[in-house]
């Protein structure tokens, strides 16, 4: 019996190195392959989450990428932005400097003392105050004909207007030529 048991275990021997044979020739490369990427991938899954639990972000290249293009598209428009304000500044400024000179212009122009004149104004029978205020309004003493006549009908000189001749300065206010006129 023991020729047979010996030539079973040959046998049994010879067939499992057969079936180890063609197992390792038909892909030894692909089996090796999915075993690193698999260990591969265990590896950069471990990493990631331990990063992620440190409080790290992790993100991919081309999310990487886009957001440098955006930082830099970003940066161009800060820098547009404030280019367009420096512009709009220097315009302002230059909008203060005319206004000031004209407001020194003007205060100067006031500073200086006005010419007094006076006006010899007729007022003849049929006269109203409309034509007296026009006549005053031509003689550049007062600056709107309607206002001076509203001012006399309002306050109830252009009922007393007097007949005369009357020398009305151009400094004089409404109140003071009312008095001049109606006296």
């Amino acid at each position: 019996m023991k020729p047979i048991v010996q030539a079973f275990a040959t046998g049994v021997l010879v067939s499992s190195l057969i079936i180890l044979a063609v197992y390792m020739l038909s892909n030894p490369s692909q089996n090796v392959q999915d075993v690193a990427q698999e260990e591969e991938t265990l590896i950069v899954e471990d990493a990631k989450k331990f990063l992620v639990d440190e409080g790290f972000s992790v993100i991919e290249d081309s999310e990487y990428d886009d957001l440098i293009r955006e930082k830099q598209q970003l940066e161009k428009e800060v820098s547009d932005f404030k280019e367009e304000q420096s512009k709009l500044k220097e315009e302002l400024n230059e909008i203060e400097e005319e206004s000031s000179s004209n407001e020194a212009e003007e205060s100067e122009s006031n500073n200086q003392p006005s010419s007094e004149s006076e006006y010899l104004l007729s007022i003849e029978s049929g006269m109203t105050s409309i034509d007296i205020a026009q006549n005053l309004e031509t003689a550049n003493i007062v600056d709107d004909a309607d206002q001076f006549n509203n001012f006399l009908e309002d306050n109830g000189y252009s009922r007393l207007i007097q007949l005369g001749e009357y020398r009305i300065s151009n400094d004089a206010t409404y109140e003071e030529i009312a008095q001049i006129i109606t006296n």
